[in-house]
């Protein structure tokens, strides 16, 4: 696939972009079935809460974020893009701008390092190289704002956990101490600072966070990814002609996602599965 053009790079890039017009209504939802994330207690079907999410992803004021590392280096795309809805339903029920940062070489307190991703290796270094911006804000540029969760939300004390006593919820002496992920999972949500950077591995670990988030979680799942990973018109236009050269007409073929390589089949294999072969899935 070839790289996006000058015109397109530089329209991932959200610091020249206007806050859209077009934007549906705010509502204001009360009732949540998670305890963390964005899932109003009323289902929706199919995609109906996609315009709500845009909208609360282009404020009218861009001053709370959620900024997320994709360091999942052995992640399919597919199990990326489930992190990150949870990510940004996690972002937008407290009130964050979920936006994805690229990831750079050096310290997480040292950000001069040159910035690298793990889908694109030139500007912005994230998903925005083949998918639309995710909003209109622009990234925090002082790194002195932000917050880093990994250093931040470690060494917790144990027990009741208040974030107007931040300073005071760490322990002296890390040594041989293991935090609580849901105190770990509360500073993250709940934290006063108006910038906080996570890895999308530390949303892995925090599984809580994203398994079995109950039936209403389905349809704003299914909106959050239709959000995060709508194709840029660079990628249509390769669609296109891929469809035309091979005679293919929307709505009249089928595709199919073969799960089939040595990755994949070792993993299998430790759960004492076994993948089928890629026949089976061509059959008629």
């Amino acid at each position: 696939m070839p790289p996006p053009s000058d015109s397109d790079t530089a329209a991932s890039a959200p610091a020249h972009r206007e806050r859209p017009r077009n934007l549906a209504p705010w509502q204001h939802v009360r009732a949540f079935a998670h305890p963390w994330m964005f899932v109003p207690a009323a289902i929706r079907h199919d995609d109906g809460w996609l315009p709500l999410i845009r909208t609360l992803q282009h404020p009218e004021l861009c001053s709370r974020y959620m900024l997320v590392e994709d360091d999942m280096l052995r992640a399919g795309l597919g199990f990326t893009g489930r992190l990150l809805a949870s990510a940004l339903l996690l972002a937008v029920r407290h009130g964050r701008v979920l936006l994805e940062v690229p990831q750079v070489h050096g310290t997480a307190s040292n950000h001069s390092g040159m910035p690298y991703g793990r889908w694109c290796d030139q500007p912005p270094y994230t998903l925005q190289c083949a998918f639309e911006p995710w909003t209109h804000c622009a990234p925090p540029q002082s790194h002195r704002d932000v917050v880093i969760f990994e250093t931040e939300c470690t060494c917790l004390l144990h027990g009741k956990f208040e974030m107007d006593r931040m300073p005071q919820l760490h322990t002296t002496n890390c040594t041989g101490h293991k935090d609580s992920l849901l105190n770990r999972g509360r500073c993250l949500l709940h934290h006063k600072a108006a910038v906080m950077r996570v890895k999308l591995s530390s949303i892995y670990r925090m599984r809580f966070l994203y398994e079995s988030p109950g039936d209403a979680a389905f349809s704003v799942l299914r909106a959050a990814q239709r959000y995060l990973l709508t194709p840029r018109p660079w990628v249509r236009a390769l669609a296109r002609c891929f469809k035309r050269q091979h005679g293919l007409h929307s709505g009249r073929f089928l595709s199919v996602h073969i799960r089939s390589s040595p990755e994949k089949s070792a993993e299998a294999a430790r759960s004492n599965k076994r993948m089928p072969p890629v026949k089976a899935y061509i059959r008629g």
